[in-house]
């Protein structure tokens, strides 16, 4: 059975596994054409966002190697690429995990999302993360990367890295609202309005 408490963890990183996505029950022979070197996730929370979770007393914080960036206004946490990721010609395959990982604490509550891995085959994505030190599985989900996401790509000379940026709004499904407004009491998002901007940024080299 899936219990809240996966349903809401999906709900809340499902667009940033999406966009760090490969499939892992991968045969060999279809691996990724492009091996991720280093990088970086990062979520960005819309100043709306900020004032429900004011209003509510909540704090955001980074978990280390997780890292507070720009303003302090808009909370803004940015993860480093753990090493082992791998996307294709067209960034609709991949495989990417992040290290560190974001906390919600009010007075009542306080969850830790950490150890967040995400796979894209298609438009299928999968992934897994620690919840409070718990690991869940979530997915799978639709993920339309060409539709919901903006893809630049920074062509290095031959034999050298490419770099690529990646970036999709995260948007408050009923669902999740609906969970959220339970688990802490209040209502703090309302459906189907974007709460953050995910993206990410990271060098690949062809693995061949």
């Amino acid at each position: 059975m899936t219990s809240r408490r996966m349903v809401l963890a999906g709900a809340a990183v499902a667009p940033l596994l999406g966009i760090l996505g490969q499939w892992r029950q991968a045969r060999a022979d279809q691996a990724a054409q492009y091996r991720i070197i280093d990088g970086w996730g990062e979520i960005r929370l819309t100043p709306q966002t900020m004032t429900a979770l004011r209003g509510m007393g909540a704090t955001v914080y980074a978990i280390k190697p997780a890292t507070l960036v720009g303003d302090p206004d808009v909370a803004t946490i940015r993860m480093p690429l753990e090493s082992g990721g791998a996307v294709n010609h067209d960034f609709t395959e991949g495989l990417a995990a992040i290290a560190g990982g974001v906390g919600l604490r009010t007075a009542a509550a306080e969850g830790q999302l950490t150890k967040v891995s995400g796979s894209l085959r298609g438009a299928k994505g999968r992934g897994s993360l620690a919840l409070n030190g718990e690991t869940i599985d979530v997915g799978p989900w639709h993920v339309d990367i060409r539709k919901d996401a903006v893809i630049t790509v920074d062509q290095g000379p031959p034999g050298r890295p490419s770099a690529a940026t990646i970036k999709a709004p995260l948007r408050a499904t009923p669902e999740a609202v609906d969970l959220l407004t339970r688990h802490f009491g209040v209502p703090v998002f309302i459906p189907n309005t974007n709460v953050a901007r995910v993206s990410a940024r990271f060098r690949f080299l062809s693995a061949g």
